[in-house]
C-alpha cells in the first residue's frame, strides 16, 4: 500500500503525485530550517 499514491500510465496523473510530494517534502525542509 502506497497511501494513496498510486503511480499509473497516465503521464498527467503522475505529475500531479509528483509535485504533491515536492510540495510535502519542501513544506518539511522549510519547517526544519525554520525550527534550526
Amino acid at each position: 500500500d502506497t497511501a494513496g499514491l498510486r503511480i499509473t500510465d497516465d503521464p498527467i496523473e503522475n505529475e500531479g503525485v509528483l509535485r504533491a510530494v515536492d510540495r510535502l517534502v519542501d513544506s518539511e525542509q522549510r519547517r526544519i530550517f525554520n525550527e534550526a
